[in-house]
């Protein structure tokens, strides 16, 4: 099975159940390609050692031509073997394999504050570039975007990229970024986008399913008898609609009701996000006008840092006086006495997705391109621990 196709599968095991046909050809052309790498990696075949033909690996194997020529070009790929044309194929010393493995461009969106995600996907694209050999050049976006479209696009070219990785989102479709990329003519991943950002852009997509994580943090509070809490989202203002987890503020509502959670609009608290002292004042003005409340449901770990901050200032205690539920998954979590409870949106594994993508763009560049969901966790900590015997 491809990488994309496999990415899917876990997302949905049956999106293949409608072609038995195409079950049985991507089982052979894997298996054929596994049992090709295991004979390498095994010794099985020695290092610079030319393997059978084409014909004679298909009839030893009792796989069709196409089958095993797919299987030689994924193991090119890999560097596991070389292919020279006129004399066959052979297996790569361990110097061809530590050759130059590709040439990527990493743009991304200069963070303003550390609570950016771009801060904590970046590592996980740089570490996986590196164990893969891949060389990997970062510009900021701002860059790109200060250059101009001529200038930016002049240079771009002359730096022979085999693909781009643009870690930015909420895309209009007029940022002079994609009219840069789309004259590139190179496959283009978004690591951490929304579902919208695949149809902007036409690029391949990795969007983090914000409602399903939202509503699994929900849930995990409501088992624990947390239904009445107050939510603190934090938003940049003038610079987009007031979302709450990517949901209108009506609709998530209607997602608390709907999970067994308190959906009382006074209970939505808007922060602002370039205002230090404003979860302070939201959570001062929330035990004031609501002291029933007990428990806070953070928009991002970061938000829920600054909830621990202020309890501590005030005296009030984690979890005995006042739950605390995160979202994003940010390491540092961790460390807080008594640790978050949050949902892991997987920063490090999105950056090892995005690459993977990137690598098999002949699946998919020119073709019909990927739009795939990335993987969040939940992750119980000491913050709501006492909610089903206390509250």
């Amino acid at each position: 099975m491809s990488v994309i196709s496999a990415i899917r599968s876990r997302k949905d095991g049956n999106n293949f159940a409608a072609d038995g046909g195409m079950i049985e050809r991507i089982i052979k052309k894997d298996a054929l390609y596994e049992r090709l790498k295991q004979d390498i990696l095994l010794g099985h075949y020695k290092l610079g050692e030319q393997l059978p033909s084409e014909p004679l690996l298909a009839a030893r194997l009792k796989a069709g031509r196409v089958t095993v020529r797919s299987a030689l070009e994924r193991l090119e790929k890999e560097k596991l073997v070389l292919r020279y044309q006129g004399k066959g194929t052979f297996v790569a010393n361990r110097s061809d394999r530590e050759q130059y493995a590709g040439k990527y461009l990493l743009i991304y969106f200069d963070p303003s504050d550390f609570s950016s995600s771009t801060l904590h996907i970046m590592p996980g694209i740089e570490q996986y570039c590196a164990k893969l050999n891949i060389q990997l050049t970062k510009i900021p976006l701002t860059l790109i975007r200060f250059a101009g479209y001529e200038r930016a696009l002049e240079i771009l070219r002359q730096d022979c990229y085999d693909g781009v990785i643009l870690l930015a989102h909420c895309f209009t479709g007029k940022e002079i970024e994609l009219k840069i990329l789309n004259a590139l003519h190179l496959p283009v991943v978004l690591p951490h986008a929304v579902q919208q950002d695949a149809a902007v852009t036409g690029f391949a997509t990795l969007y983090y399913q914000s409602h399903e994580a939202a509503e699994e943090a929900v849930r995990h509070q409501v088992s624990l008898g947390l239904r009445r809490f107050a939510t603190f989202h934090s938003i940049i203002r003038n610079e987009m609609p007031f979302l709450v987890f990517n949901y209108p503020p009506v609709d998530y509502l209607k997602m608390l009701r709907a999970n067994g959670a308190d959906a009382s609009p006074d209970l939505l608290f808007e922060l602002d996000q370039t205002d230090s002292d404003s979860v302070e004042r939201a959570l001062t003005a929330l035990r004031k006008a609501k002291p029933e409340i007990r428990s806070v449901f953070c928009s991002s770990d970061f938000c829920a840092l600054q909830v621990y901050q202020a309890c501590a200032k005030h005296g009030i205690r984690i979890p005995e006086d006042l739950t605390v539920m995160g979202f994003c998954g940010y390491p540092g979590g961790r460390i807080l006495a008594p640790s978050l409870s949050t949902v892991d949106l997987q920063y490090e594994n999105i950056g090892h997705m995005a690459v993977d993508v990137l690598r098999h763009s002949e699946e998919w560049f020119g073709k019909t391109v990927p739009c795939l969901p990335t993987p969040h966790k939940l992750v119980p900590g000491g913050s709501t621990a006492l909610g089903k015997t206390q509250f």
